[in-house]
């Protein structure tokens, strides 16, 4: 008799949590319908094409001269809709910050886009950083709040100081990244020296491999952003195309 009562409270227990996601699901999906908000998909100046990689990945690419400009996601939050509402006040928003999806239980996925910008020149690729919009500080605190050291209202008011303090202001500094006579003689490994590359980057050749008779190569940029260890990758071809991201060409649609 017992364990059929522990096995009735389970079910009921489970019952009420299901009906309560539930009930969130559907009032979501609502808000959403309601104010035909578009999941997934976002708003870009002309120039730019919008592509889906074959995991519904969006990504963004802007051709201008030798310069190419990228969207990727920055960061990704799961928001209540009492909470997405807010995200919705951001100017941003349907632009760089977009709904992603709905979660089983109501909540809302949200993604941060952020951009990065190339020079292509002859067959060098140089990465631009921005050295001067955003302190330190900004990073440090996008970890904090994803490792949850602090919390969404903590989170928000430190961004929205730190974004009204350093808005407008951009300083770009181009460095070497990419070059094929620098991994000649079966290199697949070196520290670039500070004047080609002022953060003094390591550079690794991960792969090499041929798609529809182009050359295409996997590098990977590794540092230190104070004691902790950075690394990041672009996979590119000869034709400096992004091929992570721009595979899914029936997916793709130009703005």
């Amino acid at each position: 008799m017992i364990k059929n009562n522990w096995l009735l409270a389970l079910l009921l227990l489970s019952t009420s949590s299901f009906a309560q996601d539930n009930s969130a699901w559907i009032a979501t999906h609502k808000y959403v319908r309601d104010r035909s908000i578009q999941l997934n998909t976002l708003q870009v100046p002309t120039g730019y094409t919008v592509y889906y990689n074959c995991d519904s990945l969006l990504f963004v690419r802007g051709n201008f001269g030798d310069t190419i400009k990228i969207w990727t996601l920055g960061m990704q939050w799961a928001h209540t809709l009492e909470a997405f509402k807010e995200v919705e006040k951001n100017p941003e928003f349907g632009r760089s910050v977009f709904a992603k999806s709905v979660l089983s239980d109501g909540r809302i996925l949200v993604d941060f886009y952020r951009e990065t910008m190339f020079i292509h020149r002859r067959d060098s690729l140089y990465e631009l950083v921005d050295t001067s919009s955003k302190p330190a500080e900004y990073t440090t605190m996008i970890v904090d709040r994803t490792m949850g050291f602090i919390d969404d209202a903590r989170f928000k008011q430190m961004k929205d100081s730190l974004d009204s303090i350093y808005s407008g202001e951009h300083t770009y500094s181009a460095k070497l990244i990419f070059t094929a006579t620098l991994f000649s003689r079966g290199k697949t490994k070196l520290k670039l020296s500070k004047t080609l590359n002022f953060e003094e980057d390591e550079i690794v050749l991960e792969r090499t491999w041929k798609e529809d008779n182009k050359t295409c190569y996997l590098i990977r940029i590794n540092n230190y952003f104070g004691k902790e260890k950075t690394s990041y990758a672009y996979a590119f071809n000869e034709d400096m195309k992004f091929v992570w991201w721009e595979d899914c060409q029936l997916n793709s649609n130009r703005k």
